[in-house]
């Protein structure tokens, strides 16, 4: 089933224009918040944890740009799949490479922060503008050919995807300067083996992954911000959270990135993954 849906929709619909692309993200907001009303609670529930001084007005305005914005990051991830070099490195500018020439001139891999604001997927054109190899770290889907189809898409300009389970083997066997992209904005499966810090000023877990391969092979850490230039265009700037994270104290690079990625948020929070249940969890005593 999900080859003929691949085959017949998604596929023709990747070689469409952007422009017609974005049509069908209008039609697809309205099914997604007005007709399925897809995880409102879960969304409205997150919005208002994140942001209770602001009114029920601006709370539906803010839940409202969040699926017109989420509906497009769908649409522009199926672009993916026949998207031109040429065209997505128009679309997706990354800004402030140099900040990581001198790790690549010492033959140093580095461990790179992202989170789910604005479009993540794009950022697969990575590889083609940094001096770095660079490699992300993604969850297996369950089913096995769509999986497929998304890693091919993830890794058509030669940026690497790699399940976690693979992550420790693939460092050791590693012979090129790497970039390895970490998204640790969602929340982790158990809450006991994760860090526990403030975000929006509530007791958050954060995955733990990121800053214990960092001080396992002292990989500098840099957060990766994306931001929305406007409809279908973004550009990316990055940050060194911690140059020497052996010598970091425990949590440290956690508490920045949470620190920079909540200001990040802040500045343009309909942009950001409102419908994963983020504080599902409740600290261990």
């Amino acid at each position: 089933m999900m080859r003929i849906v691949y085959y017949l929709v998604v596929k023709p619909l990747s070689l469409m224009p952007m422009w017609i692309l974005h049509r069908l993200a209008d039609i697809l907001f309205v099914l997604t918040y007005y007709v399925f009303g897809y995880r409102k609670k879960v969304v409205w529930g997150n919005i208002s944890k994140a942001f209770p001084e602001k009114t029920v007005k601006e709370r539906k305005r803010l839940s409202k740009g969040f699926y017109k914005n989420f509906c497009d990051v769908i649409i522009e991830s199926i672009k993916l799949f026949s998207i031109s070099e040429k065209e997505l490195s128009k679309r997706m500018v990354l800004h402030n490479l140099d900040h990581l020439t001198p790790y690549y001139d010492q033959g140093k891999s580095i461990i790179g922060m992202i989170s789910h604001v604005s479009n993540w997927e794009w950022m697969v054109i990575s590889d083609t503008v940094m001096k770095h190899r660079s490699l992300g770290i993604m969850t297996p889907l369950t089913n096995k050919f769509i999986h497929k189809k998304v890693v091919d898409s993830r890794t058509r300009f030669g940026c690497r995807a790699i399940p976690k389970s693979e992550i420790t083997r693939v460092i050791a066997e590693e012979n090129e300067p790497t970039v390895y992209f970490f998204a640790t904005d969602q929340s982790p499966h158990r809450a006991k083996s994760a860090y526990w810090a403030k975000f929006f000023g509530i007791e958050t877990p954060v995955q733990y992954g990121a800053e214990k391969f960092a001080k396992q092979y002292d990989f500098p850490v840099f957060h990766f911000r994306i931001r929305r230039v406007k409809r279908g265009y973004y550009e990316v700037h990055n940050t060194l959270l911690e140059p020497n994270p052996q010598e970091a104290e425990y949590g440290s690079i956690l508490e920045r990135y949470n620190e920079e990625l909540e200001a990040h948020i802040r500045e343009n929070p309909s942009d950001w993954l409102w419908t994963h249940r983020r504080w599902k969890h409740v600290k261990p005593t």
